[in-house]
């Protein structure tokens, strides 16, 4: 990420509203990376989602680990972002009442057709 122009933080995301790295003009980004186009977002609530609209931008990036390769980046806009996910998550939770069961663990996958609505803008 340095070499994007952002400088990693210490802390992850979920911890304690610490976010993943910073630009020069102190924007604060999230990343998350994947073996393939498939990011989970967990514990997903209001809270978690009222702190993400703090940030600048969300980047994913699809990796080969072993091989230490970045194959795909893709910067999300942030309400962007925000919105797809929330509408999964309110989905997820109506299809479980309806099948008479409650969401234990509020988490949802961002893949490609998330991309896709979000009208994610890809980097590499």
């Amino acid at each position: 990420m340095a070499a994007a122009g952002r400088r990693p933080s210490a802390g992850q995301g979920a911890i304690a509203g610490a976010h993943d790295a910073r630009d020069s003009r102190g924007n604060w980004y999230e990343y998350k990376v994947d073996n393939s186009i498939g990011w989970s977002f967990q514990d997903i609530s209001d809270a978690v989602l009222n702190k993400y609209s703090e940030l600048e931008a969300f980047i994913l990036a699809v990796v080969d680990k072993p091989n230490f390769e970045v194959k795909e980046i893709y910067r999300v806009e942030t309400q962007s972002l925000i919105s797809v996910i929330r509408e999964k998550r309110n989905q997820k939770a109506k299809d479980y009442k309806a099948q008479g069961k409650e969401v234990r663990r509020s988490q949802v996958t961002f893949g490609k057709r998330e991309l896709e609505l979000s009208k994610a803008q890809r980097l590499l």
